[in-house]
């Protein structure tokens, strides 16, 4: 996946070699003109989190010359709720760099756009809600909610995706007999919901499985866990 930042190896070194060196703690950097720019990390509990307090990050900012908002993680594959909102909020493409034990271990990227078949998983990067998403805005250029999500809420009672429902004011439920092209589908298990898909044709769904690469699969394949469905109002 990292051909699709579209970056120099030089550039990717430069945010490894940063990237190991500040282990435990998060680094944290910018990339302008193809060139990455390091900065300290002024987060109070810097193993966990990142701040930049630095002239040179508002002033690109300001003149909208960053490319990259880039920071390391220390055993984290997968992007926090805090990462997918500052993402958000400062409408930047996010690359993160995966440090285990010192060293580098892979780098995931949030709002970069890449085909929609063979992602890797990795929660809040890659996952089912984000394929919906990205789906959904180059098919019918239309932007449904794309809330933060916390990882924890797999291990815990957290209804999410009931609430993401409530977000979906443009859709309306369509009955499982009568499904079409782009119609959003949910699973469930333990009396929530778990996933949600794309429902292509009549065995072709689109789906983003947890731990998974993004993949066509028949509809026939989890069909004890399909629920219901949702189409665009009409």
């Amino acid at each position: 996946m990292i051909q699709y930042l579209k970056l120099k190896d030089d550039t990717i070194n430069a945010m490894i070699d940063h990237a190991e060196k500040e282990f435990p703690n998060e680094s944290c950097g910018i990339v302008v003109n193809e060139s990455y720019i390091p900065f300290t990390n002024d987060a109070e509990d810097p193993e966990n989190s990142f701040v930049i307090n630095n002239k040179s990050f508002y002033d690109n900012y300001l003149n909208k010359s960053i490319q990259y908002i880039v920071h390391s993680h220390n055993n984290k594959d997968h992007a926090s709720a805090l990462d997918q909102m500052k993402a958000d909020d400062l409408e930047l493409p996010s690359i993160i760099l995966n440090i285990r034990d010192g060293k580098f271990a892979e780098l995931f990227f949030l709002r970069v756009p890449t085909p929609l078949i063979g992602r890797p998983f990795r929660f809040g990067c890659w996952d089912c809600l984000q394929l919906v998403y990205d789906y959904y805005k180059q098919k019918y250029k239309i932007k449904l909610p794309n809330p933060p999500r916390d990882i924890t809420f797999l291990d815990n009672n957290h209804m999410f995706f009931e609430e993401y429902m409530q977000e979906l004011t443009q859709l309306e439920i369509v009955e499982l007999d009568s499904l079409e092209e782009g119609n959003i589908l949910f699973y469930m298990a333990g009396g929530r919901i778990i996933h949600v898909g794309i429902y292509l044709s009549e065995d072709k769904c689109m789906h983003h499985w947890y731990n998974r690469r993004s993949d066509y699969f028949p509809l026939d394949y989890k069909k004890q866990n399909l629920k219901f469905a949702m189409r665009i109002k009409r």
